[in-house]
């Protein structure tokens, strides 16, 4: 107990509990954006069965803003959590050595 009190005490204790809050929130989201997302019709599934989304003329272009949107996203918060879990790697490192 005295260790958690001295780890929520000093400053580097603070932004690690911030963050760790922050990177589960990011985990959330992420999954919930990857489950949002639309399967792709190009896969070894479609190759085998014969499908092609491309074969008319709007199968490029059916919903392709909310997907690439959806995509982009899922993309930009995968990049800030893997850093922000570097960082707080780091961090906690730091909290562990001084403590």
């Amino acid at each position: 107990m005295n260790q958690l009190m001295h780890m929520l005490v000093s400053a580097g204790g603070v932004w690690v509990i911030v963050l760790g809050i922050v990177a589960m929130c990011l985990a959330v989201a992420i999954s919930v954006l990857v489950a949002m997302q639309s399967t792709k019709e190009d896969g070894l599934s479609s190759a085998i069965a014969g499908s092609s989304g491309a074969d008319n003329f709007f199968g490029k272009t059916k919903t392709l803003t909310k997907d690439r949107l959806r995509s982009r996203v899922t993309l930009i918060l995968s990049i800030v959590f893997v850093v922000l879990v570097l960082v707080l790697t780091i961090l906690t490192a730091n909290v562990n050595l001084t403590a």
